[in-house]
């Protein structure tokens, strides 16, 4: 009989996440489920604490949503600056904090967004935010939660 945790939940942003991601199964990667679905992402373990890591669930080429990881929490934003046009905000793959880790950067703009909140706490759209986007994980996975 398998057992689930009963720390892990489903939230929106500011998720926290299973204590014990040593348990978290290697799967195949999942080809992008029909409309109506949850998307998965990637593993919990794929995402270090202190980390982020963006995603292209619609598989367009582009990633267009951010998650950061510190402690058991996990936040999900559109990878999509305030600032201009939607304008993507990492400078390279998955690079989307600064060097303290403690902020979000657009390396177009410089603007700095808090990773809990996504206000904007420094540059051009000082006061906007980013856009939320909700996940949800299970069994050690993440999965962006189809609005």
């Amino acid at each position: 009989m398998r057992r689930s945790c009963s720390c892990s939940s489903s939230a929106t942003n500011g998720l926290r996440v299973g204590h014990h991601p040593e348990r978290a199964v290697r799967r195949p990667v999942r080809p992008v489920p029909v409309s109506g679905t949850d998307v998965f992402l990637c593993r919990l373990v794929d995402v270090p604490d202190g980390g982020s890591r963006g995603f292209d669930p619609a598989r367009t080429g582009q990633d267009t949503v951010v998650v950061v990881r510190r402690g058991e929490r996990l936040y999900a934003w559109r990878d999509a600056c305030p600032h201009h046009g939607g304008t993507p905000m990492a400078w390279r793959k998955d690079a989307y904090l600064n060097a303290a880790r403690d902020r979000i950067v657009c390396a177009a703009h410089g603007a700095q967004f808090d990773i809990a909140t996504g206000i904007c706490t420094l540059g051009p759209c000082l006061g906007q935010r980013l856009q939320k986007v909700a996940l949800d994980v299970r069994d050690n996975e993440i999965y962006l939660k189809e609005t």
